[in-house]
Protein backbone atom coordinates (compact mmCIF):
# COMPACT_ATOMS: atom_id res chain seq x y z
CA UNK A 1 0.00 0.00 0.00
CA UNK A 2 1.54 3.22 -0.79
CA UNK A 3 0.49 7.04 -1.93
CA UNK A 4 -2.81 7.03 -0.57
CA UNK A 5 -4.27 10.32 0.43
CA UNK A 6 -5.44 8.61 3.60
CA UNK A 7 -4.40 5.97 5.86
CA UNK A 8 -2.59 2.90 4.35
CA UNK A 9 -4.42 -0.31 5.59
CA UNK A 10 -7.63 1.21 8.08
CA UNK A 11 -9.27 -1.81 10.24
CA UNK A 12 -12.52 0.09 11.92
CA UNK A 13 -15.09 -1.92 13.51
CA UNK A 14 -13.01 -4.52 12.83
CA UNK A 15 -12.52 -7.92 14.41
CA UNK A 16 -10.64 -11.33 13.63
CA UNK A 17 -8.77 -10.29 10.82
CA UNK A 18 -4.80 -10.62 9.79
CA UNK A 19 -3.01 -8.35 8.49
CA UNK A 20 0.75 -9.84 7.00
CA UNK A 21 3.63 -9.35 5.19
CA UNK A 22 3.14 -5.98 3.80
CA UNK A 23 4.67 -2.85 2.42
CA UNK A 24 2.64 0.09 4.21
CA UNK A 25 4.36 3.64 2.98
CA UNK A 26 4.15 7.13 2.10
CA UNK A 27 0.40 7.11 2.80
CA UNK A 28 -1.51 10.30 4.32
CA UNK A 29 -1.56 13.72 3.54
CA UNK A 30 -1.94 15.17 7.32
CA UNK A 31 -0.65 14.10 10.86
CA UNK A 32 -3.39 11.83 12.08
CA UNK A 33 -3.54 9.64 9.07
CA UNK A 34 -1.40 6.44 9.38
CA UNK A 35 0.03 3.67 7.38
CA UNK A 36 -2.03 1.10 9.48
CA UNK A 37 -4.56 2.24 12.31
CA UNK A 38 -6.91 0.12 14.58
CA UNK A 39 -10.38 1.46 15.78
CA UNK A 40 -12.53 -0.23 17.56
CA UNK A 41 -10.49 -3.45 16.28
CA UNK A 42 -10.35 -6.71 18.26
CA UNK A 43 -8.41 -9.58 17.59
CA UNK A 44 -6.90 -8.58 14.99
CA UNK A 45 -3.20 -10.24 13.82
CA UNK A 46 -0.78 -7.31 12.77
CA UNK A 47 2.50 -8.89 12.01
CA UNK A 48 5.62 -8.94 9.54
CA UNK A 49 4.34 -5.30 7.91
CA UNK A 50 6.82 -2.56 6.83
CA UNK A 51 5.31 0.54 7.85
CA UNK A 52 7.38 3.39 6.55
CA UNK A 53 7.16 7.14 5.90
CA UNK A 54 3.67 7.69 6.61
CA UNK A 55 2.18 11.10 7.89
CA UNK A 56 1.68 10.24 11.32
CA UNK A 57 5.38 9.37 11.30
CA UNK A 58 5.41 5.95 12.89
CA UNK A 59 7.29 2.97 12.18
CA UNK A 60 6.86 -0.56 11.88
CA UNK A 61 3.65 0.02 14.42
CA UNK A 62 0.45 0.51 14.22
CA UNK A 63 -1.61 3.57 14.65
CA UNK A 64 -3.55 2.13 17.50
CA UNK A 65 -7.33 4.14 18.46
CA UNK A 66 -9.07 1.61 20.29
CA UNK A 67 -9.71 -2.05 20.40
CA UNK A 68 -8.29 -5.03 22.96
CA UNK A 69 -6.44 -8.53 22.31
CA UNK A 70 -5.12 -7.72 19.49
CA UNK A 71 -1.74 -9.99 18.70
CA UNK A 72 1.53 -9.32 16.07
CA UNK A 73 4.85 -7.93 16.00
CA UNK A 74 2.99 -4.00 14.70
CA UNK A 75 0.85 -3.87 17.41
CA UNK A 76 1.75 -1.67 20.24
CA UNK A 77 0.76 -2.44 23.87
CA UNK A 78 -2.56 -0.18 24.02
CA UNK A 79 -4.15 -1.73 21.56
CA UNK A 80 -2.62 -5.87 23.05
Amino acid sequence: MRHNGEDGIDLNAADDNQVLHNVVEDNGDVPDESGIELSHADRNRVDGNTIRNNADGLTDVIRCLSGGHNTGSNVTPACR
